[in-house]
């Protein structure tokens, strides 16, 4: 639609990472312009007791020497589009393996079946608070008020790129930078 101020429309995470998914996409999420917050929800990075790692630097370390299998919610969901930026970010292989829902394979990680998963805290906590799975880091700029212990990636390996949040807000095309034009809306 034209740049005429009137266009806005609700949008997740996966609205912006086209870019990752398909040749020749030009829009990204730097493309539009948040309008109002309506959720975010950090993902949490874990891992198996058995794969060794504790943190984001021998995460990446290791996906550097061999892939690393990652848990997640399903194909093009807020873990697979993090899984993407990571290797990406990082230039690391992290195979997918995905489940029906995240504490699938937040169970596979406890179970040392799976390297690493991506997750949201409330499917994090039952492992974590049982000792069977290693907190690794949370995505996003802040720590999750759920898990303040666990750092985020940018607090760890000093990385701007991967702040995938599961961010769901009301957004429109950037059409001016005048704020007037943002607040007439």
């Amino acid at each position: 639609s034209p740049n005429d101020g009137y266009t806005i429309g609700y949008n997740d995470h996966s609205n912006s990472n086209d870019y990752l998914l398909y040749e020749g996409v030009t829009l990204s999420g730097a493309d539009y312009e948040p309008l109002i917050m309506i959720a975010t929800d950090s993902l949490v990075i874990l891992a198996s007791k058995k794969s060794g790692i504790t943190n984001m630097a021998e995460l990446i370390e290791k996906a550097s020497e061999a892939p690393l299998n990652v848990g997640t919610a399903g194909t093009w969901s807020a873990q697979d589009f993090m899984r993407l930026q990571m290797q990406t970010a990082f230039n690391i292989q992290l195979e997918q393996l995905p489940f029906e829902s995240g504490t699938m394979g937040v169970n596979a990680v406890a179970a040392g079946d799976c390297d690493i998963a991506f997750c949201f805290a409330s499917e994090a906590i039952a492992q974590l608070d049982a000792g069977n799975v290693v907190p690794v880091a949370v995505s996003g700029t802040d720590r999750n008020t759920a898990l303040p212990d666990i750092p985020t990636i940018i607090d760890d390996v000093k990385v701007e790129e991967v702040t995938e949040s599961g961010i769901y807000d009301i957004m429109g095309r950037k059409i001016s930078s005048n704020a007037s034009d943002i607040n007439r809306l």
